[in-house]
């Protein structure tokens, strides 16, 4: 079974004015709110967030799954693959949202220094896209500076926001999944 995106959309423009610059992707069904669990999602939407600005530059789009993956299927094989080749499309993320990110999906995601953050409700893109700008335009968590390897870091002007207090509640799950109740 094919595992690669369907069609992918990449909008002209992808570039933020000044600030820090962030990429995120959104598991949803509706572009307005974060709402599929990563594995099953046949959408995701890939936004450009910095502390002033965000914007949508990409969306891939994935075959509807006709089963779900699991021990108990009568052919696992055609479950192969899917984890590796949804990451796969996800070049340059560094934040993965989605109502749930089982524990193969997250441990693969963090091997490929994207930060899973797994939602227990439905949540507004938008709201969460305000709260990744007041995380980045604050002194920003020590897993986002390292998920940010690279990029200009904010002058050290303030006390350190973490990521708790930025998308509260947050919890770390025990596959170190970021959990926002």
């Amino acid at each position: 079974m094919q595992h690669k995106p369907a069609r992918l959309l990449r909008l002209v423009d992808g570039n933020l004015p000044s600030g820090l610059g962030l990429r995120i992707a959104i598991a949803t069904r509706d572009f307005r709110h974060v709402s599929e669990p990563f594995g099953r999602a046949v959408l995701l939407a890939v936004y450009d967030v910095s502390d002033r600005a965000s914007e949508l530059v990409s969306v891939i789009e994935f075959e509807p799954l006709l089963q779900r993956c699991n021990a108990a299927n009568d052919n696992p094989d055609n479950c192969d693959g899917r984890v590796g080749s949804r990451l796969d499309a996800l070049p340059g993320c560094h934040i993965l949202v989605a109502r749930q990110i089982g524990d193969v999906a997250a441990a693969a995601a963090m091997k490929r220094h994207i930060h899973p953050i797994e939602l227990s409700r439905d949540e507004p893109i938008a709201a969460l896209i305000a709260r990744c700008q007041t995380m980045l335009s604050s002194n920003p968590p020590p897993w986002l500076r390292r998920a940010m390897a690279g990029m200009a870091m904010p002058a050290d002007d303030g006390p350190e926001v973490d990521a708790a207090q930025a998308l509260q509640p947050l919890s770390a799950a025990a596959a170190g999944i970021a959990t926002v109740h």
